[in-house]
C-alpha cells in the first residue's frame, strides 16, 4: 500500500465522495497551487480555479492537481481513469486557462 503523502488525501477523498463538493476542493487547490508556484496574480489565479470547475471533469481536474501538486502516484492511478480527451484537455489547461484569465486578446482584434 502506498503511503499517502501531502495533499493526496483529500484528491482522494474528493473522488470517494462524488458531486460538487471534491470539484470545487480541487478548484481551490489548483488556484493555491497557482498562488504559489507561478508569479500569477491572485485574481488571475482565481480565475484559472473557476474555469478548472467549469470546463474539466471531475477526474481530469483532480489529475491535473495531483500532476501539478507532484503527487505522481496519485496522478498515476488517475490517468488510468481518463480518457484520451481528458488527459490532452487536463494537460493544455494550464497553457491556455491563464492567458485567457489574464485577458489576453481574443481572436485578434
Amino acid at each position: 500500500m502506498a503511503t499517502v503523502g501531502r495533499g493526496t488525501w483529500w484528491i482522494v477523498a474528493c473522488l470517494a465522495c462524488g458531486g460538487a463538493a471534491p470539484q470545487a476542493a480541487n478548484a481551490d487547490r489548483l488556484a493555491e497551487i497557482c498562488r504559489t508556484t507561478t508569479n500569477m496574480g491572485d485574481g488571475v489565479c482565481a480565475c484559472v480555479g473557476d474555469r478548472a470547475r467549469s470546463e474539466l471533469s471531475e477526474q481530469a481536474l483532480a489529475f491535473l492537481v495531483a500532476s501539478m501538486d507532484k503527487q505522481e502516484e496519485a496522478a498515476e492511478a488517475l490517468k488510468k481513469e481518463l480518457t484520451l480527451q481528458e488527459i490532452t484537455t487536463a494537460g493544455m489547461f494550464f497553457a491556455t486557462a491563464p492567458a485567457a484569465c489574464a485577458g489576453a486578446p481574443k481572436g485578434g482584434a
